[in-house]
């Protein structure tokens, strides 16, 4: 039952008439929002998968070896195998990471091949492979709208695709409960195959955490350093696939953690701000960047780190180092990333207009800032720099038509990757091969010597 029903059953039972009961509700309902809003991420719950990223492994074998009989029964780390999946979340189009039971071993899972019989096998005569769709019916994650999006597959049938084990040892002796996981890696920065280090750097706060990661070898482009910003709930290895193809072509990177999440420092009055005052973290590990070396700055943002992202442009003297910019599925407008989630969760849509004013009005309040200043849309003078712009088409947390017209409002500084078919932030998972090549062109053009004089004479 939601907040509002609660209340308004309180109400009437106590005798309230009903317009009283209505303003009782709605503002119950304005004030669990509100709370919503500015919850601290690293306080959000970690929510249970969704019935459409559930899968089980029922075997394997590995792809080097002909031999059923010579088959092992587990499978360590750089093994490259075939992988049956029973279940909706082996049936996904793209790349994914697998974890196996919670922690036993976390898998690779590449494309499947849909011309390959071996890979998709046919829906049983029993239903499993009806539309996900109709087999989850499960709505939007309760912490929406600051998790993943839910992922869709095909059909729900048993298929063979082929992966790779990245951690841990995958043991097939019994069937084995497993979770797709976007983010493709695990939370372990060695797997990005460059030298790295834990360290932390100097935020207005304290000391907060970030993985400095240089290229392998020595190139031109060592002193230009990526500052990844994650989003709102995620985990800094969420950046991993955007930072791996700018890490391979010699860039130097900086994965940070901010206030209020998962490893962060908290804010000192207990509430997430939503980019207004994050933003200064992204500022500070800019700046230690800078007296590690980097002299030429380029930023990477997503979901929510394109909050902080485009605050830091528009607040921070040290915007001028920046060379370019990344944003993945991009929050540049809360009161449509609001909308969107309150009409996921089934809430009337009479009810909206009255209701999300006031939440969003009753959170900048209680956490001291204004949703105007947030509104990225508004200060387009933010994106003067090269921008490469990606967000996929099916995300139900972040609307792309925020994108589509910070695209149209942009054209001379932003390059935009639209990719059908991608939730939130899935775009690399649907589509690796568009969404890398995209990053690797943006960095060739934006390290190119005429960029760079360009720019220097901003």
């Amino acid at each position: 039952m939601s907040v509002a029903s609660r209340v308004r059953r309180v109400a009437a039972a106590v005798g309230l008439g009903s317009l009283a009961t209505t303003l009782v509700a709605g503002g119950g309902a304005a004030w669990y929002y509100a709370s919503r809003l500015i919850q601290p991420p690293a306080k959000v719950p970690p929510r249970d998968p969704l019935v459409h990223e559930r899968a089980m492994v029922v075997g394997a074998r590995l792809r080097s070896v002909s031999s059923e009989e010579d088959q092992p029964t587990s499978f360590t780390v750089g093994d490259e195998i075939e992988v049956v999946l029973d279940g909706p979340g082996g049936h996904l189009d793209g790349t994914w990471g697998l974890e196996v039971e919670a922690d036993m071993a976390f898998l690779r899972l590449d494309p499947l091949d849909p011309d390959d019989d071996d890979q998709v096998r046919p829906p049983s005569p029993r239903g499993e492979g009806a539309p996900l769709e109709e087999l989850a019916g499960q709505g939007h994650p309760d912490d929406a709208p600051f998790d993943a999006s839910p992922i869709r597959a095909a059909t729900a049938g048993p298929a063979t695709r082929p992966a790779t084990v990245l951690a841990g040892t995958l043991d097939v002796t019994e069937p084995r409960d497993a979770v797709v996981d976007a983010y493709a890696w695990p939370h372990d920065p060695s797997l990005l195959g460059h030298p790295y280090s834990a360290e932390t750097y100097a935020s207005p706060l304290g000391p907060m955490p970030t993985w400095i990661v240089t290229p392998a070898e020595a190139t031109s482009h060592r002193d230009v350093w990526a500052i990844c910003v994650h989003g709102r709930a995620a985990r800094r290895h969420e950046s991993f696939r955007v930072v791996q193809p700018m890490l391979d072509r010699g860039l130097s990177a900086s994965i940070i953690s901010y206030r209020d999440d998962h490893e962060g420092l908290p804010s000192v009055d207990g509430r997430g701000h939503l980019g207004a005052t994050e933003w200064e973290d992204v500022e500070a590990a800019v700046i230690d960047a800078r007296q590690r070396g980097a002299r030429r700055i380029l930023l990477v943002g997503l979901s929510m780190g394109g909050a902080l992202v485009t605050q830091f442009l528009r607040r921070s003297p040290y915007s001028r180092q920046v060379i370019g910019i990344i944003l993945d599925a991009p929050v540049l407008d809360w009161s449509l990333v609001v909308d969107r989630a309150a009409r996921e969760r089934g809430l009337p849509r009479a009810v909206l207009p009255a209701l999300l004013p006031s939440a969003m009005f009753v959170a900048g309040r209680r956490a001291g800032f204004r949703f105007a200043e947030l509104r990225a849309l508004d200060h387009l003078e933010a994106f003067s720099r090269p921008t490469l712009l990606i967000h996929g088409d099916a995300d139900v947390i972040v609307p792309v038509e925020v994108s589509d017209a910070l695209a149209s409002a942009r054209p001379d500084t932003v390059t935009y990757l639209r990719v059908p078919g991608a939730g939130h932030v899935q775009g690399w998972n649907v589509d690796r091969r568009s969404y890398e090549r995209a990053v690797n062109d943006f960095v060739t053009r934006v390290t190119s010597p005429s960029v760079r004089r360009r720019l220097g004479r901003r």
